[in-house]
């Protein structure tokens, strides 16, 4: 068969099955024709006819320096590690190397990347898929034009010096490796370009962001870009979900207070931290019911504003949200005195426990409460204790008339008390109930008030 191979016409044409070639496969060893360093015409010869099987020749080891130049240029054997090193003459067979060594060789291991990734891993002798700095983008490109182009394990197994100052100059298909292996700098050029090819911010750029926690060198670019790329990230809450941190990169920017309207809403802190680096105006906007969803994240953006007190009204404060205002230990007392001042202002839409909360606080806090407030307070639901501890706690702020009015409204015992009568009534034995009475009694309304310590109670009889 040797024979054959080498005396071969040139010219003549043979058909060739899968037989012949994996004959080829399995005994090209034996052929003299492929170990003789003194027969170099007859390799060249012997690899052509092998190649045209299609036959490709599993270790090169042992073969003659000509047949292994034929054998380079014809593509025809296996890529592994010790071929590879075999061939180039050198057991770094990093890309880079293998392009400086051979041109063939490199193209090679470019069609068959998969291969050649495994090569690349068991070589002992190599460390990156690509070890040059100064071939990085030459790799990346001619990585580019082929058909099936794994640029996640290429990039990611190159020699960290492997870096690119300026995303456009590598192909658009190694931009999110490149990216997500923190291989460009986070420059506001680099950020906007990926984030204009991606549709927004991906998991890639995500990385990227999340180590570098800013994006650089964007103060000579236009404000309007600025400020679309910070909306893009301070909205990207799926990617980055550390909402401090997306609230730091936009800072980054400069860009100026952010329009409201373009912030997607989202419970927690994120507002609050918008306002407090003024990436958002601290005004009604902000405070409106679109980005309040809850009332952890209006409590968060009161404790960051430094005008709540001034804002405060319907479209600020959701009328489901005072109890919670107004028991929170976090809202300052100036805001909850302005709610108190403004409650008839939200009409009816405060649920009983808005009032009771505001009735609480009032008489916790000892701020006075002027007759139609207190009876505001009891309308809307207050408990009638705490009412009447504000009744007691106003003492002569509210007229002998006014305070009869409000025990009316407050109905049962309360109402008896009002008004002179032919009846009783029982109250439990507390100071503000004895304060009340004691005004009532001095207004010729009450006769007399018996105190049952076994009950702890106040009998009260009344005026006929």
């Amino acid at each position: 068969m040797d024979v054959a191979l080498t005396h071969r016409a040139d010219g003549t044409e043979y058909e060739h099955s899968d037989q012949v070639r994996v004959f080829f496969e399995a005994s090209y060893s034996e052929f003299p024709s492929l170990r003789d360093e003194r027969r170099g015409d007859a390799a060249r010869r012997a690899v052509q006819f092998i190649a045209g099987t299609g036959a490709v020749i599993p270790s090169v080891v042992g073969l003659s320096e000509a047949a292994c130049a034929a054998l380079i240029k014809a593509c025809a054997y296996a890529i592994t590690a010790q071929n590879l090193e075999v061939l180039a003459g050198t057991d770094n067979i990093a890309l880079d190397r293998l392009a400086k060594a051979d041109h063939n060789i490199y193209d090679h291991a470019l069609d068959n990347l998969d291969t050649y990734f495994q090569s690349n891993h068991e070589s002992q002798g190599t460390r990156w898929t690509i070890e040059s700095s100064a071939m990085f983008i030459e790799v990346l490109q001619d990585v580019a034009r082929l058909k099936k182009a794994d640029f996640g394990r290429l990039i990611t197994g190159a020699s960290p010096d492997c870096r690119i100052d300026n995303l456009g100059d590598a192909p658009e298909g190694a931009w999110p490796a490149l990216v997500g292996t923190g291989r460009i700098p986070p420059t506001f050029a680099n950020v906007s370009a990926y984030v204009e090819r991606a549709g927004g911010i991906d998991e890639w750029l995500a990385a990227l962001l999340s180590s570098a926690r800013e994006v650089v060198d964007a103060n000579g670019d236009e404000l309007d870009a600025r400020r679309d790329l910070a909306t893009t990230i301070v909205n990207a809450r799926e990617q980055l979900q550390n909402p401090a941190l997306r609230a730091q990169i936009a800072g980054s920017l400069q860009p100026g207070a952010l329009q409201a309207q373009s912030i997607a809403p989202e419970p927690g802190e994120l507002i609050a931290l918008l306002i407090e680096r003024e990436l958002l105006n601290d005004d009604e906007e902000t405070f409106d019911s679109r980005l309040m969803v809850d009332w952890g994240t209006l409590e968060h953006a009161i404790t960051r504003s430094s005008n709540y007190a001034e804002l405060v009204g319907p479209r600020t404060l959701q009328a489901t949200y005072i109890a919670e205002l107004m028991q929170s230990s976090k809202v300052a007392d100036d805001i909850k005195k302005v709610v108190l001042e403004a409650m008839d202002e939200f009409a009816d839409g405060v649920p009983k426990a808005g009032y009771q909360a505001m009735a609480a606080y009032a008489l916790r806090s000892g701020m006075g409460l002027r007759a139609d407030q207190i009876d505001s307070l009891c309308r809307g639901g207050a408990h009638q204790t705490t009412v009447a501890g504000l009744l007691a706690a106003a003492g002569e702020e509210v007229s002998l008339d006014d305070l009869r009015r409000i025990l009316r409204n407050m109905g049962g015992d309360y109402a008896t008390i009002a008004d002179k009568g032919n009846r009783q009534a029982q109250l439990a034995d507390t100071q503000a109930h004895r304060a009340i009475l004691r005004r009532l009694q001095d207004g010729k309304i009450v006769s007399t008030i018996k105190a049952d310590d076994r009950k702890s109670t106040l009998r009260v009889h009344m005026k006929r």
